[in-house]
């Protein structure tokens, strides 16, 4: 995928990456065709509208997994899902069998981008209460992460605060046994806590990591390294499946 961001965008881009979802704010967004591995969400803003194709949608939108399509976005929100986790379910449940479907604004409801800025995504609770109304997942997650589960998540947060621990070494069986529970156990106790399972969480995890060290100023290669990636091709690889970007995009957004 190619993205042109224009040197006169009417809002400074904005990236923000969490496990299983990736939220980008921006303008003047034109992408060649391409697909990718995530639920695509588009959210025009007021007086804008996106392109499929040669079709102008002025709605919000939802597009599936490995679905080609060309995307050009005067301005708004994008909102990439893993489809395996909870709330990828339930958008996959509501999108049925359709490849690309829209869905209607809620009247009133503010999608101002500086609203919370560090943490943006509670401006999608509408929507996203709006989604389970519509389908039949009994999805809820605990109120509250099991301890041996919320150990293991404060070790990985070490990656943020500069500590890094390899996700390479992260693997089911060793993690478990760091628990003292079985590895099937250890699935079933993480995915029924996070609502994603183990392995795709940890690939986020990785990404999130590689995106921190490339905002540093590290090298594409570097962050591959510090992520447990086994090289730089393999990071970009990544993250075109995930995310329809480049390392290369990733970083001019970064910077902007």
């Amino acid at each position: 995928m190619t993205t042109h961001l224009s040197p006169h965008a009417l809002v400074k881009p904005k990236v923000w990456l969490k496990p299983g979802t990736l939220l980008f704010y921006g303008s003047n967004l034109d992408t060649n065709e391409h697909e990718h591995h995530t639920i695509q969400l588009v959210f025009p803003r007021e007086n804008s509208a996106c392109f499929i194709g040669e079709e102008k949608i002025e709605s919000n939108l939802i597009i599936g997994p490995k679905v080609s399509h060309k995307l050009t976005l005067e301005e708004g929100w994008i909102l990439l899902i893993e489809p395996y986790s909870h709330l990828g379910q339930r958008v996959s449940q509501y999108l049925g069998e359709q490849t690309i479907c829209t869905f209607p604004p809620i009247v009133g409801h503010d999608m101002n981008p500086t609203i919370d800025a560090n943490a943006p995504l509670h401006i999608f609770l509408p929507y996203l209460t709006m989604l389970k109304k519509q389908t039949r997942l009994d999805d809820e997650l605990p109120t509250s992460i099991a301890p041996r589960i919320q150990s293991l998540l404060d070790e990985l947060d070490h990656c943020l605060s500069g500590k890094c621990r390899k996700p390479s070494s992260w693997r089911a069986s060793d993690v478990a046994k760091q628990l003292n529970i079985s590895e099937s156990r250890f699935l079933h106790l993480f995915k029924q806590n996070i609502g994603i399972a183990w392995r795709p969480y940890l690939r986020w995890r990785r990404l999130i990591c590689a995106v921190y060290s490339l905002r540093q100023g590290l090298s594409a290669t570097n962050a591959a390294y510090i992520a447990g990636f086994s090289d730089s091709a393999h990071l970009s690889r990544t993250f075109r499946e995930e995310f329809g970007v480049s390392i290369s995009q990733i970083k001019q957004v970064l910077a902007s």
